[in-house]
């Protein structure tokens, strides 16, 4: 789960995307799953996503924020709940 606790501000950016990746040596990291292209609008304080963890994780696994520019604001957690959330 990786829930907004600050809204987002884009500087330059028009997109973040959160990435789940993992990795067997802690240095070659591959995408496993990606939320949509997320806009400013997207990132409000309280926003959560859920990212499902598949089978197979390799043995390091890291949430991963991808943009196509700069952020100037945003703070989040991230953490692992077993089972679903409810609110």
């Amino acid at each position: 789960v990786v829930q907004v606790t600050e809204a987002f501000t884009f500087g330059t950016a028009t997109y973040l995307q959160i990435q789940l990746q993992d990795s067997a040596d802690k240095s070659n990291y591959d995408t496993v799953l990606e939320t949509k292209q997320l806009a400013a609008t997207d990132l409000t304080a309280g926003a959560r996503f859920v990212l499902p963890l598949p089978p197979g994780l390799r043995r390091y696994t890291r949430v991963y924020f991808a943009s196509d520019g700069t952020i100037t604001a945003g703070k989040v957690d991230a953490f692992l709940l077993k089972g679903v959330p409810s609110d």
